[in-house]
């Protein structure tokens, strides 16, 4: 299962030393699942061609029903504080809206992450607040008292972040790249800064009758994400 590659710039773990190990993994498999067709176009051909495009499952979440109440949180960032998930613009974008509240979600204790960069750079800010070592339900908790999922992702392959938020009912508001388009509509996506901060002020502002349908759409794609269906091909493909 293909969860990333050092063929892509932007990746967490671009060291140039890992391709060769990577072509020489590609050599042992039969078969490399990846969860969408962007993941696969800087692929070598030794790698592309055992390719095949199956989604990952969402299997065994425990997704909490969308809240028909106000919600506590504006806009939810449930993304790791690495330069891969595009703090910088994030940051920016924070600094352009002081009006709105920004909560990023960080699945350690504080202390672990007291000393990254991105998190003292954010903690500055009045209009930002941060979730530290929630559970897993405790985490989908959250995400359903969210109003909006954000992402600046310069890298991502599948996206479980914003899938897990977007079937606890948040609205997402994604770059117009990566994986996205493959499983969001693009009113839902953006090409720069300023096109994000129309988007999150658009909804902020109960401006979201004219995208229910694609909403609705999405959530009933992606909430059938099973791992059965990758499974299935594992075991009859013999």
């Amino acid at each position: 299962m293909l969860h990333g590659t050092s063929f892509f710039d932007d990746d967490l773990y671009s060291f140039p030393w890992l391709k060769n190990f990577e072509l020489s993994w590609a050599q042992i498999y039969g078969s490399i699942y990846a969860p969408s067709r962007y993941i696969t176009k800087n692929l070598p051909i030794s790698i592309k061609n055992k390719v095949k495009i199956l989604p990952f499952g969402v299997d065994g979440i425990n997704f909490i029903p969308e809240r028909n109440y106000k919600k506590k949180y504006d806009v939810i960032f449930p993304h790791r504080l690495n330069e891969d998930k595009g703090v910088t613009q994030f940051i920016n974008i924070i600094k352009k809206m002081p009006d709105v509240r920004f909560f990023i979600t960080v699945p350690q204790k504080e202390g672990l992450v007291s000393k990254n960069n991105f998190y003292i750079k954010l903690k500055k800010f009045s209009n930002v607040k941060f979730i530290f070592s929630e559970s897993s339900n405790k985490h989908l908790s959250t995400l359903s008292n969210a109003k909006i999922v954000l992402s600046c992702a310069k890298q991502e392959n599948f996206g479980y972040s914003v899938i897990k938020s977007v079937l606890c009912g948040c609205i997402p508001v994604l770059p117009n790249k990566l994986c996205y388009p493959e499983l969001f509509d693009k009113r839902f996506l953006y090409s720069n800064t300023n096109e994000a901060i129309d988007l999150i002020y658009k909804y902020l502002n109960n401006n979201q009758q004219y995208i229910n349908n694609y909403l609705v759409k999405a959530k009933n794609e992606i909430s059938k994400f099973s791992f059965l269906t990758i499974l299935k091909d594992f075991f009859e493909d013999k």
